[in-house]
């Protein structure tokens, strides 16, 4: 049945979308709000659109009108002494999440452990330690903090030149460039005139040590995150972070309440 109606919506798709029973109900991860509508749902990714940023993922400089099925292939596709590939090595990795910004793309995997893969430009520590001294584009998904991150992780949060990471214990980790303190932490060691650079993982402790974050958010020059009870921003203020008074990382207790 292919009649659609002027919302391109085909009879199923209106069934399916009003009537109770008839939808499976999404997953819940542990660390969403109880009232949450997040799936979890492993799925395929789907990218279309400018490429101009090396932001699609599918592995070339091509722009697409059409959604194109993103294949990301399992980290180890064989293991040492493996005559030939297992069954389950041949199946795409599905996607639990996916994050852009305007120069890079981040997907959370279903993968137990490394399941965050970036695209875009490396320049400036965005996509991870591989790339971070370089400045081309990546076009692939590809894994950009293979053992930097403990545990798994559960969502992810874009700035124009940072990256923030959820863990599933509740920890965040930031990389990239940090010209905004938008990292959480300082960034020692670097010449005088360099762009403080984070390129592998690394945590935001401070007030965060012993929080159990439930979610975070980013912009070009500022960070967020929150747990059930309390906000954290950081970075630099340009009258974003409300009434709060800002220092480098810092909660506003009530903003929840």
């Amino acid at each position: 049945m292919f009649v659609k109606d002027y919302e391109g919506y085909t009879a199923f798709d209106v069934y399916n979308s009003t009537v109770d029973g008839t939808k499976p109900l999404p997953d819940r991860h542990p660390r969403d709000p109880i009232d949450s509508s997040i799936a979890r749902v492993p799925a395929d990714l789907y990218t279309w659109g400018t490429n101009r940023n090396a932001s699609l993922g599918l592995g070339d400089a091509s722009n697409r009108t059409h959604p194109d099925h993103v294949v990301l292939r399992p980290l180890e596709a064989r293991t040492p002494g493996q005559p030939r590939p297992n069954l389950d090595d041949l199946r795409p990795v599905p996607v639990l999440g996916v994050e852009m910004s305007k120069l890079h793309t981040t997907v959370i995997t279903a993968e137990s452990k490394s399941n965050v893969r970036s695209c875009g430009f490396a320049s400036g520590g965005r996509l991870g330690p591989a790339t971070a001294t370089t400045s081309h584009s990546q076009y692939a998904l590809l894994p950009s903090q293979v053992g930097a991150l403990p545990h798994q992780v559960v969502g992810v949060a874009l700035g124009q030149d940072h990256t923030l990471a959820l863990t599933s214990s509740g920890e965040v980790f930031s990389w990239g460039l940090n010209r905004f303190g938008q990292l959480g932490y300082a960034v020692e060691g670097k010449a005088a005139g360099d762009e403080p650079l984070q390129a592998s993982a690394r945590r935001v402790l401070g007030t965060l040590r012993n929080a159990v974050v439930v979610g975070v958010a980013a912009s070009k020059s500022a960070s967020a995150c929150w747990t059930t009870t309390n906000l954290y921003t950081w970075g630099t203020n340009g009258g974003q972070f409300c009434a709060c008074s800002i220092a480098f990382l810092s909660s506003c207790e009530d903003s929840l309440g």
